[in-house]
């Protein structure tokens, strides 16, 4: 699962990054988000799925200008998920 986290993650983010500032794709924003915070939930991470659940609702509503900061936070509460998933389980 940490596997599938490290590979997704990054991917699903670049998705949320490249999409929030164009209109047309706030469903995309929305569905990378709900697919981020199902992975989130594999482990517990109850910071970082709020954080998705918080750019899911935005994007959902259409809230595009005020998802830079939600965004932000969630790229901070991944970055600490994935820190605390690669010391548990390093790399082979």
């Amino acid at each position: 699962l940490a596997e599938m986290f490290f590979e997704d993650a990054e991917a699903l983010l670049a998705v949320i990054r490249e999409g929030y500032a164009d209109p047309s794709q706030s469903q995309e924003v929305r569905r990378a988000a709900h697919s981020l915070k199902g992975l989130s939930s594999n482990f517990g991470a109850q910071r970082t799925l709020t954080a998705a659940f918080a750019v899911e609702k935005l994007a959902e509503a259409s809230k595009l200008s005020d998802l830079p900061p939600a965004v932000e936070e969630l790229e901070q509460e991944v970055a600490l998920l994935n820190a605390g998933l690669r010391e548990a389980f390093p790399p082979r």
